[in-house]
């Protein structure tokens, strides 16, 4: 393809923010049921710690595929960009947000397993799961939810630009492309869909 006609790697981080913004609604949903979290943690706290979560997690699974270290690093500001409303909407709009998230991130993401999606997962949820009041019988139940949810979102992310990669063999702008095309994304919806259990 012509270099001309390549889509910029800003819309591939547009596509994923879009894409976060209803994985971190599930999660916002399932942490925010009054019967599951102490009553004393405010919402407002909850849903900053899910978004840092949820960043976390982004990460994990672009530091886990087969992107280059300078494709990593070309992705990771222009996604934390476009992600700006999401947190907003999400988490709240204080101006040190962003510092706040990226800060928060490093911790929920600290001592992950790069060669596993589940034990990353697990670490994140149970860090998640310790900030946000969850207790008893309630944490048990929504660590059996959410680690599945938060792998298989990881697995799904990962996959899915490993393949566009590997079949495709092209270079991330590119890539942005193919995500934004029609006919190849009603091919994947459906792994997508089974992957990330939506």
């Amino acid at each position: 393809m012509n270099p001309a006609k390549r889509i910029p790697v800003h819309l591939l981080a547009r596509d994923f923010g879009s894409l976060l913004s209803d994985f971190t609604g599930q999660v916002d949903a399932l942490l925010t049921q009054p019967a599951l979290t102490d009553a004393h943690v405010p919402i407002a706290h909850i849903r900053r710690e899910v978004c840092a979560a949820v960043w976390a997690a982004m990460l994990a699974a672009f530091d886990a595929s087969s992107l280059s270290p300078e494709e990593k690093a070309a992705l990771s500001p222009l996604l934390q960009e476009k992600l700006i409303p999401l947190w907003e909407k999400h988490c709240a709009s204080d101006p040190d947000l962003i510092e706040y998230l990226s800060e928060r991130a490093t911790f929920y993401a600290h001592g992950r397993d790069p060669a596993s999606q589940v034990a990353t997962a697990s670490t994140i949820v149970q860090r998640l799961l310790d900030e946000t009041g969850s207790i008893g019988d309630a944490k048990r139940q929504l660590a059996r939810k959410l680690i599945p949810l938060f792998a298989h979102r990881m697995l799904g992310d990962r996959t899915y630009i490993d393949d566009l990669k590997t079949r495709v063999g092209i270079q991330l702008p590119l890539i942005a492309a193919l995500l934004l095309t029609a006919g190849l994304a009603s091919v994947v919806d459906a792994t997508l869909k089974m992957l990330r259990l939506t």
